[in-house]
């Protein structure tokens, strides 16, 4: 049975979906849509939670990334292929043109604090580093790919704009400003790096195991995590905690597993769903694993200490 407070807050999201006013209250975060031509603040609090009416935008976009501190998202604009920085805390949201970057890019990932984001350009085969973001938004460097044709699946980058991960159908590579060098094994792999650190978590789909590299850019020491007699295998994506102390990873079967760094003991609970991610949200570790879309979507909540799951209906119409 809903609570009272459920209630109304069914009521006042319906009623903001339908007028497309502002919403005031606690904002749990934002979730693009499927298509990612869309944001959507998630309003409420875990367990109780509703979509408000989309943002509404000077232009349309497409490739919506937004960052892990829930503050601004990036995206590309549809009418001339620029990034843009949208900035969600302002009403309504300002969108900021980045100056600097390859129009119609086919990759954005953003840091673990969301002080910088990497751009990957198929037609240049590079990847921009943009930092000073959101407002100061500016391109830092530029790391040339151009000995990769495929087409990147994902990138991960350090805080510090200085190393960029960079996903692809059987490969994963690093990147810095000394040159590339190849991640793991020949196979499909996700990254994602420690806030503040230039060590990352890698998933690697070959081997079924998970390992943290130290020092990418000096020892790369390998330290294993996880593997497929844990319980866990074929990974879609992995995330970290903000404080470092958990490590997430889903599977391309909607199971996730959580790991505490400490004592290496892991957890496993179900998602029924397939995940495609692991968002942060507000507050403690909270994760979005899917997107806006028709259905319900699925967020994970530990900040408890204890998996639990919970939904968020979808849109109103």
């Amino acid at each position: 049975m809903w609570s009272p407070f459920l209630l109304i807050l069914l009521c006042v999201a319906a009623q903001a979906q339908v007028e497309g006013q502002s919403i005031s209250g606690p904002v749990l975060g934002f979730t693009r849509e499927a298509t990612g031509g869309a944001i959507w603040p998630i309003i409420g609090v875990p367990g109780a939670a509703m979509l408000a009416g989309r943002l509404q935008l000077e232009a349309e976009v497409r490739d919506v990334v937004i960052s892990p501190m829930q503050d601004f998202a990036l995206a590309v604009r549809i009418d001339n292929g620029s990034v843009v920085a949208i900035n969600t805390k302002a009403d309504p949201p300002v969108v900021t043109l980045v100056r600097g970057t390859h129009s119609n890019p086919s990759a954005i990932g953003i840091s673990p604090t969301g002080s910088a984001a990497a751009i990957y350009d198929s037609e240049t085969r590079s990847v921009q580093v943009v930092g000073h973001l959101p407002q100061g938004a500016e391109v830092l460097r530029e790391f040339d790919l151009s000995g990769i044709e495929a087409r990147p699946t994902g990138m991960a980058l350090s805080d510090d704009a200085a190393i960029v991960l960079v996903s692809f159908a059987d490969e994963l590579w690093a990147v810095d400003a000394s040159g590339s060098w190849r991640v793991g094994s020949e196979s499909s792999a996700t990254a994602a790096f420690l806030p503040n650190r230039h060590d990352a978590i890698v998933a690697d789909d070959l081997t079924q195991t998970v390992f943290l590299m130290m020092n990418i850019d000096q020892s790369a020491t390998r330290v294993p995590v996880l593997s497929a007699a844990d319980g866990l295998e074929s990974f879609s994506s992995v995330s970290v905690s903000r404080d470092g102390r958990e490590v997430f990873i889903a599977g391309k079967s909607g199971r996730i597993a959580i790991v505490d760094m400490d004592t290496r003991r892991s957890v496993l609970t179900e998602c029924q769903c397939r995940p495609t991610g692991l968002h942060p949200l507000n507050q403690g570790p909270i994760f979005r694993l899917t997107d806006a879309s028709g259905e319900p979507m699925t967020v994970l909540d530990y900040s408890s200490g204890k998996p639990q799951m919970f939904i968020i209906p979808p849109a109103a119409q």
